[in-house]
């Protein structure tokens, strides 16, 4: 049970006595991506018990929580300096408000001796995709290329090129539960492999695996030696699942043209499941384009 739940479930009188650390501490492991299923429940327990027991002494407190922007002053008689404007007047224990881009300052008055937390929320999508790959305990790699293994930035309509990616962990122990997602170029789909082709039917030391001892991808071709637990193929992506160990592993499979254009390609992305911090991403590859075929 969460220390700050029991207080301020059954002692709602020293909620107050509560220190503004423990809140920190709670928050700075979310910050930090160390959460799972259960610590997540009980902290969403814990600040709604504890939000609760200060609803009465936050109503009785002097003075109420208020939030101003500060803006660029737009008249040339007025040059330099910054408009301000309340945004948000607090509603019992919560306060919250709008800003732009265009407001240079934001100013919290709390005139109670109750702690106050913010936080900003920004909603929206990466225009440029990064240019370096991302590493944090996983590397990811991915290339398009063509039959023979060149290079490509560009098809035919209908063509099929191969898409191979390439993972490693940095530690020496592997991690396990990683799942990765390679999101397609707009204009291609998938390529089902023909069923009767059995890739990744022999382990590391050479020894034939009996039917049922491993995962058999559908789209998987020649030149995978990744083992995965299970692959999910979906309109826009392929999701794949398995244990990363330090050295690489190889997943290949094929994709084709089916409209003719030119493509983003958004970069691959890998991530431990239950350790979020451990996460890659691929560098960017710039565009791929569908040319009519002849």
């Amino acid at each position: 049970m969460h220390p700050i739940y029991f207080i301020s479930r059954h002692f709602p009188e020293k909620v107050k006595n509560i220190p503004a650390q423990a809140l920190e501490n709670m928050i700075l492991m979310v910050r930090k991506d160390k959460f799972t299923t259960t610590s997540s429940s009980m902290s969403i327990l814990a600040i709604d018990s504890y939000t609760n027991a200060l609803n009465e002494a936050a109503s009785s407190s002097d003075g109420n929580l208020t939030i101003e922007a500060y803006s660029a002053q737009v008249d040339n008689s007025q040059k330099g300096e910054l408009v301000k404007r309340l945004i948000s007047q607090k509603d019992k224990i919560l306060a919250s408000g709008n800003f732009t881009n265009e407001d240079v300052k934001i100013v919290f008055n709390n005139p109670s001796e109750i702690p106050t937390w913010y936080a900003v929320v920004e909603e929206g999508y990466d225009k440029l995709a990064p240019k370096e790959p991302i590493q944090k305990g996983l590397e990811i790699y991915r290339e398009y290329t063509d039959m023979d293994g060149k290079p490509i930035s560009s098809v035919k309509l209908g063509e099929k090129i191969n898409v191979t990616i390439r993972v490693r962990s940095h530690s020496s122990e592997g991690v396990g539960n990683v799942a990765v997602v390679d999101l397609l170029p707009g204009g291609f789909e998938v390529v089902y492999k023909d069923i009767t082709n059995k890739v990744g039917s022999n382990d590391e030391e050479g020894n034939e695996y009996q039917e049922g001892d491993y995962f058999s991808s559908p789209i998987a071709i020649d030149g995978t030696n990744w083992y995965i637990d299970y692959n999910d193929v979906r309109e826009d992506r392929i999701l794949i699942y398995g244990y990363i160990g330090k050295d690489i592993s190889t997943f290949k499979y094929q994709i084709k043209s089916t409209n003719v254009g030119n493509y983003q390609i958004a970069p691959a992305y890998a991530e431990a499941m239950y350790y979020r911090e451990i996460q890659a991403v691929s560098a960017s590859q710039g565009n791929i384009t569908v040319f009519p075929a002849q």
